[in-house]
């Protein structure tokens, strides 16, 4: 299960009391494991925590949404750094690429209302404007599918694909600027 954008990441040490005693939220865990309205009702209740969700202060909080906001909240935990800046890297490459094809296809396709012909062949617009933006879009499609394994490739690998994606968005416009030509 993925976290969501708005997750909070708490550290341990905010779940230490100063005097050294378990915090209310260790003690309402017990040996059960599962996180319930009740150790977030706990660990709020002497926790100074914003809303994820419009930022309202959840200190004392009586349920398990946010008064302000009506938002159910959860406890969870999260990772610390998530390793997705390669990823999100290669998502932006990809999407340039295919963002370009898309709106050189809707150029062709307005083109084609307003005059009822198009000057570019046909073949032109196969070859450089629907197959390198089918390329990319599956590659972007394939990218954020698989961002659970790319969270755990090794460091290399991610920066590699990140650089891959970026290169084939240059390679769709100059393989573009080179067919018009």
């Amino acid at each position: 299960m993925e976290p969501s954008p708005t997750t909070q990441v708490v550290s341990v040490a905010e779940l230490a009391r100063p005097d050294g005693a378990a915090s209310p939220l260790i003690e309402a865990a017990g040996t059960s494991g599962a996180t319930t309205d009740a150790q977030l009702l706990a660990y709020l209740a002497n926790s100074d925590h914003p809303c994820p969700n419009c930022s309202y202060n959840l200190r004392g909080l009586k349920a398990s949404a946010c008064p302000e906001c009506n938002q159910e909240l959860k406890l969870t935990i999260g990772l610390v750094d998530p390793k997705l800046g390669a990823w999100l890297a290669g998502v932006l490459g990809l999407a340039a690429g295919a963002g370009f094809s898309l709106l050189l296809m809707g150029f062709v396709f307005l083109e084609l209302l307003s005059r009822g012909r198009s000057d570019i062949d046909g073949r032109i617009l196969v070859f450089s404007i629907i197959a390198p933006g089918l390329v990319l879009g599956g590659s972007l499609y394939v990218l954020l599918r698989s961002r659970p394994w790319f969270r755990k490739a090794p460091r290399f690998v991610r920066i590699a694909l990140a650089v891959a994606a970026w290169l084939l968005c240059l390679g769709n416009l100059l393989w573009f600027s080179a067919t018009l030509h």
